[in-house]
């Protein structure tokens, strides 16, 4: 068989079929409300225009609807029942979110009046009862709701509510569904689409890809201080790869990385003539000059080794080498960058105008060039804004996960812990035109100084501890920062996986390993990518102990 038709087969033998509930009656249905229930659920969309808080409920006269004289919050409704009478206002639930809820849900059943918001319980409050007959209809906040017959779980809500907001469409722009589609299905890989990594590992990452539904595959290419090998094998391998994967599933987008490093090797690459003439230069043969994008106050210089500093954005050579291997990228069929740290690059770019015009270019090129005319940019930073508007498409930022106590190894994640994020990510409005009190954002397993590197960390501990933090991740970002996201590991350089072995990898195994250790971790994957999961909300006991023995071992 093909590679490519292998790997195809492989992305449709990983689509699962979970069964959501039906509903017996939904927004835009004619007649009343079936009659007969006394349980019943009801979940809601809410506009993501809406800047209102959302209440839940109504009633009429009394004739039909819920007596909730005892839930108290007597506001306006998102959902009323009526009964062609007048409507009497008579129950809201309050959220207390700083981010924009557009997940609802209210079910009625053994006495009981539950709420959910953003797939979370949120209260369960007393209620005599419900009275037969009126009618559903949407207030002006609610996008769209269905009503179902009894009392659903918590993993069956949120199963309904994933099927409703998840899509992966888009040409021009992104739209926040599409966005939040793309973050809650990411992984990083990291260089799997370059030559330095093995056609035998590439397709054992390829196949994993597929089996776990993986959408985002970020760092699937990167650049620290140099493209490895030919730049031009690098970007036709790049391609290759890259197309060989959509051939299984178009909406895949792949991210590469061009990151805080360059080295004197820079001197040995030539200058498009396209780039050229984009920053009006004058187009002849030269090669990118390494001192010309240096800081020239010497701050940074040889930062990461001799000739190997952090580039200068505000130098035009710099944005040139940005800006090259950026379109060479959207040529090879990527759709995501990941910029690194922007603030180190950025050291005297006044109102980030250096940085915000780079990616203007790239986003101009990327509107005649790109797959879906359209590329995502992210970095390291709670949020960087020029005019109120964010100049990436979303946050990213390590883990920086905190020490459940300093007598074990075992970590959780915390609000105000350190730089966390959590919490933190700025409001603004995007690139793509929507505005946001919280902008989406991926937290990652980043690499780090010898005894804080979370990946290591994360290596270091058993198979069994390892899957049940990738769920406690993400459900804790579920509950404590819906606009968050985990982005669990398939493959990254690592410090601690074993003799000789200087990448973890997540393969159950590897044909050639060849450097890298497969670590299985598999079925955890699988599962936090399962519509409707519910992780565990507490951080895992490793029975580890020794905090700072074991990450000084390696």
């Amino acid at each position: 068989m093909k590679k490519s038709l292998f790997i195809a087969a492989l992305m449709l033998s990983a689509v699962c079929c979970f069964a959501a509930p039906a509903p017996i009656y939904k927004s835009g249905d004619e007649g009343a409300f079936p009659s007969g229930l006394t349980e019943f659920t009801v979940v809601c969309k809410i506009n993501a225009k809406s800047k209102a808080d959302f209440p839940i409920l109504s009633k009429t006269d009394g004739k039909g609807g819920f007596d909730l004289r005892n839930c108290g919050y007597v506001y306006s409704p998102v959902v009323e029942v009526t009964d062609g009478g007048g409507k009497t206002r008579i129950a809201r639930f309050d959220f207390f979110r700083a981010t924009d809820t557009r997940r609802l849900a209210f079910s009625v059943g053994g006495g009981k009046l539950t709420t959910y918001s953003d797939g979370v319980f949120t209260q369960s409050v007393d209620c005599p009862g419900y009275t037969e007959g009126g009618e559903f209809s949407a207030g002006p906040d609610t996008e769209s709701f269905a009503v179902y017959d009894g009392v659903l779980s918590e993993k069956d809500i949120r199963l309904l509510w994933d099927n409703s907001f998840r899509t992966y469409d888009f040409n021009g722009s992104v739209s926040e569904d599409v966005l939040n589609s793309y973050l809650s299905r990411a992984v990083t890989a990291e260089n799997i689409l370059s030559p330095a990594v093995s056609e035998a590992e590439f397709n054992d990452h390829a196949a994993l890809i597929a089996n776990i539904g993986a959408m985002f595959i970020g760092r699937a290419s990167l650049i620290w201080d140099m493209p490895a090998g030919d730049i031009d094998e690098f970007f036709r391998v790049a391609a290759a790869r890259a197309k060989r994967i959509h051939t299984g599933d178009k909406n895949v987008i792949f991210q590469a990385a061009i990151l805080e490093c360059v080295s004197d090797k820079a001197n040995t690459i030539k200058i498009s003539p396209r780039t050229l003439s984009a920053f009006g230069q004058e187009v002849k043969d030269r090669n990118f000059d390494y001192k010309a994008m240096i800081f020239e106050n010497g701050k940074y210089v040889n930062q990461w080794g001799e000739n190997c500093s952090v580039p200068d954005m505000t130098r035009i050579e710099t944005r040139m080498w940005f800006y090259e291997m950026a379109t060479r990228y959207i040529d090879a069929g990527f759709e995501a960058f990941h910029m690194g740290q922007i603030w180190l690059m950025g050291d005297g770019d006044k109102n980030y105008a250096a940085w915000n015009g780079l990616l203007g270019m790239i986003r101009d090129y990327a509107k005649l060039k790109a797959r879906r005319h359209y590329v995502l940019f992210d970095a390291h930073n709670h949020g960087t804004l020029v005019g109120g508007v964010s100049i990436f498409d979303f946050n990213s930022f390590p883990v920086r996960h905190a020490p459940v106590d300093y007598s074990s190894i075992d970590m959780k994640l915390e609000k105000g812990w350190g730089s966390a994020i959590f919490g933190k990510s700025a409001g603004c409005k995007t690139p793509s035109g929507w505005s946001t009190k919280s902008l989406p954002y991926l937290v990652e397993l980043d690499n780090g100084d010898r005894l804080t590197d979370e990946i290591t960390w994360f290596a270091a501990m058993p198979q069994k501890y390892r899957g049940e933090w990738i769920g406690y991740a993400t459900e804790w970002l579920y509950r404590n920062d819906p606009m968050g996201h985990f982005q669990p590991v398939i493959r990254r350089v690592s410090g601690n996986v074993g003799d000789d072995c200087y990448y973890y990898s997540a393969c159950e195994k590897l044909s050639v390993p060849g450097g890298v250790k497969a670590m299985n971790d598999v079925e955890a994957l699988k599962s936090v990518f399962t519509a409707g999961f519910v992780g565990p909300l507490e951080p895992p006991v490793s029975g580890v102990d020794g905090y700072w023995d074991i990450l000084k071992k390696k």
